[in-house]
């Protein structure tokens, strides 16, 4: 009977330590598991933010140029395929502007201007066709394109007299041009004429196509 009880409870240890043992050895994979999946996680959510950090960099990057730059108006006719008045940074050539406009017809000649060359605000881009560039030459349709810049009146250095030029800009216009001018600096873009008292919009209309800034 003894030998029975001995040989009752050994087993009955046995089982009590197999049972905490297993429990143990499931508690720590399970851990382990745990871990490994955290692990993961983190390092998923590192990678997010750093790409998130980098497009938000990217972005205000893109932002600060945009909002360094200053906006025009360029008038692209003669044969493109959409003539018209097209809004362009400060900055931009010749063959962007074209490419606004739909690029070339068929006749439209490119030799004619120089395509690598700074637009500027106000200016008119005509593209000529083939037979209009052999009778003149390309110099010449470049003089004329640059000529349009130089025939027109610089609001940020021009005097009352060459103000007075300008459609609808009498004497006393002339002079709270000037004297805005004075106060304020520069004007950085040709719409800024506006703010001079008298000049609104039906003003501004009138001499638009005649002024620039630079």
């Amino acid at each position: 009977m003894a030998k029975k009880r001995f040989y009752k409870g050994f087993i009955y240890v046995a089982g009590v330590f197999s049972i905490v043992a297993c429990g143990f050895l499931y508690s720590c994979t399970s851990k382990k598991g745990e871990t490994y999946t955290i692990g993961q996680h983190t390092e998923s959510e590192q990678y997010e933010e750093v790409t998130s950090a980098g497009s938000s960099d990217t972005h205000a990057e893109e932002t600060c140029i945009a909002e360094t730059l200053k906006t025009i108006f360029v008038y692209v006719c003669g044969n493109v395929v959409n003539p018209g008045v097209y809004e362009a940074y400060e900055d931009s050539r010749v063959y962007e502007l074209i490419d606004k406009a739909g690029g070339v017809t068929d006749n439209g000649c490119l030799e004619a201007v120089n395509l690598a060359e700074h637009v500027y605000d106000g200016q008119k881009l005509y593209i000529p066709d083939y037979e209009e560039y052999e009778d003149k030459g390309s110099i010449s349709y470049q003089q004329e394109n640059s000529d349009n810049r130089s025939s027109m009146v610089n609001i940020n250095s021009a005097d009352a007299e060459a103000l007075m030029t300008l459609p609808g800009i009498g004497k006393s216009r002339a002079e709270a041009i000037i004297d805005y001018r004075n106060t304020n600096g520069f004007f950085t873009c040709i719409e800024d004429i506006m703010c001079v008292g008298g000049i609104k919009e039906s003003a501004f209309s009138k001499i638009r196509e005649y002024i620039c800034v630079n």
